[in-house]
């Protein structure tokens, strides 16, 4: 832990730290957050602003590899294996998350379960890259980003008063 916090203690470092940690796995930043920053105010700016980054980035690396694997391997594939769908392990995760839990399902697990890498290529692949979309796991991130830092912030004061 030294090292983390070694590195969180120059300028501006902790902040895109943050950011840059928050864009991948947006749950487990908080705590290094509240142990860096002290405020929700600050807490909530710069998870935000990774969150947002991350399912920006993501939704148009999504839309990029779907084409491209459309255009470009699936073809090949087509030639060589006979034209019936081939379910395999990962396959059926994916639908089982989608058909179980719906769009509404991938945006409240999005920053628990699922990470934001993972949640928007499922929504870019199953529900297509709509701005309503993309729009409600922003939401759903922000929702989701008061209840960690209050719950941090909490344990921590907790922590501290004892």
């Amino acid at each position: 832990m030294n090292s983390i916090y070694i590195f969180l203690m120059f300028d501006g470092m902790r902040e895109l730290t943050i950011i840059f940690m928050s864009t991948w796995k947006f749950a487990l930043t908080f705590p290094i957050a509240v142990y860096s920053l002290n405020n929700l105010r600050d807490i909530l700016i710069y998870t935000n602003l990774g969150g947002l980054l991350g399912v920006l980035f993501f939704a148009l690396l999504s839309q990029q590899l779907i084409r491209f694997w459309d255009l470009r391997i699936r073809p090949r594939l087509v030639k060589r294996v006979p034209s019936r769908t081939v379910f395999n392990r990962k396959n059926r995760r994916f639908i089982k998350i989608k058909n179980r839990y719906g769009f509404p399902g991938i945006v409240i697990l999005n920053p628990v379960l699922l990470s934001i890498p993972i949640s928007t290529f499922l929504v870019i692949k199953f529900f297509g890259r709509k701005k309503r979309y993309l729009a409600w796991l922003i939401l759903g991130q922000f929702a989701w980003s008061v209840i960690y830092a209050v719950f941090y912030l909490y344990i921590k004061n907790d922590l501290l008063q004892q």
